[in-house]
């Protein structure tokens, strides 16, 4: 069975991290990942980690979700290789706490735009691929914060309620093509 091709976001740390290091290193190779960083400034540590699955099971990709022509790049990239995207997992996100009326314009900008606009704009941009192919899996990792307010989170809530109401209205409209 071919392995499953996986576009995975927020490789330079954390969830995003260990998730890209365990695919990569699956002992029955099940998965070839599409590991991405905005800014690689993980790709060093990430390399590491993944050993000898470098450019076998896992391959690096720069891309920052705020720029719809990263995200473009990417995604075409994969196809024209892959000729498929199997399983999409958005993990890349902020975390910001504090008052917020003390937080710019930008701030909520950025937050948002990461959280809410960057995951729904990659998601957007695999399902055709998917659609086609008529099946695909699309994981989305959220918060707790996205289903119960959390104070001085009120901003960081609001982008993950926003994610959560997205995939949940968009679930009955892609069931039909075999998409979980």
């Amino acid at each position: 069975m071919a392995p499953q091709v996986v576009l995975l976001t927020g490789c330079s740390s954390g969830l995003g991290f260990s998730m890209a290091r365990r695919l990569a290193q699956d002992p029955d190779q099940r998965y070839l990942v599409i590991a991405t960083d905005k800014d690689m400034a993980g790709k060093a540590e990430l390399v590491a980690a993944v050993g000898d699955a470098i450019d076998k099971t896992i391959f690096i990709k720069e891309m920052d979700i705020t720029k719809d022509e990263d995200i473009t790049q990417v995604v075409d990239d994969a196809i024209k290789t892959y000729e498929r995207i199997d399983i999409l997992i958005n993990v890349a996100g902020v975390a910001t706490m504090g008052l917020p009326e003390r937080m710019s314009r930008a701030r909520i900008e950025s937050i948002f735009n990461v959280n809410t606009i960057g995951t729904i704009r990659l998601t957007l941009a695999v399902l055709p691929n998917m659609k086609h192919k008529k099946a695909g899996k699309i994981i989305s990792v959220t918060s707790v914060g996205g289903v119960r307010g959390v104070p001085y989170g009120e901003v960081y809530s609001a982008s993950k309620f926003a994610v959560e109401g997205f995939f949940e209205s968009l679930l009955p409209a892609v069931k039909s093509f075999n998409i979980r």
